[in-house]
């Protein structure tokens, strides 16, 4: 653990791509999603997953870098590594991504379909639901009409999709790392 936080202390310069990845990033989506048209919105998520990979595919290698050669006289070099992780690795990352998705979707599905057969629906219209959702005094009252049943389905669906999601994490959260330690295949 000690090792871990010396590293960290060291190359701070590895918060700088990211900082700088979540800034832009934030910033094409909000200028790009804006359009309304749906081959502009569709352009707009191909173009934030393929930044995205690039991303990632540069940050793990500049990572990858200052773990295999934590005794580098000048922490600022690691950026040098971004740039051809990102040649290295860019199908990998983009891959990888593909596949995290695609468990996902399968994942949440298959809770979906088991929620609606063990929990049931709890009979919530979605134009109360919105309503109440536009201030807190709405949302206290809307929570104040539910019944007991419905409370108690809400919860259960909280439950679920939580420890779905929690799931989802638990089995791919080493696959990024496990991707870029080995090989780029």
């Amino acid at each position: 653990m000690q090792k871990i936080v010396s590293l960290t202390n060291k190359y701070i310069v590895l918060a700088t791509p990211l900082i700088l990845y979540s800034l832009l990033s934030s910033m094409y989506l909000l200028v790009s999603a804006g359009g309304g048209k749906l081959i502009n919105l569709l352009f707009a998520i191909v173009m934030f997953v393929l930044i995205t990979g690039a991303f990632i595919a540069g940050w793990f290698n500049m990572i990858k870098s200052a773990i295999i050669e934590p005794d580098k006289e000048d922490p600022n070099t690691l950026l040098k590594d971004f740039v051809p992780g990102v040649g290295e690795f860019f199908v990998s990352s983009i891959g990888a991504m593909i596949t995290m998705f695609i468990i996902a979707i399968i994942l949440l599905s298959c809770s979906y379909y088991i929620g609606m057969n063990t929990i049931g629906n709890p009979n919530i219209s979605t134009e109360a639901l919105s309503n109440a959702l536009q201030n807190t005094t709405s949302l206290k009252a809307f929570i104040a009409g539910l019944n007991i049943e419905q409370l108690t389905k809400i919860n259960l669906w909280n439950m679920l999709i939580l420890g779905t999601i929690t799931f989802i994490y638990f089995i791919t959260f080493l696959y990024l790392p496990s991707l870029f330690l080995k090989n780029k295949n």
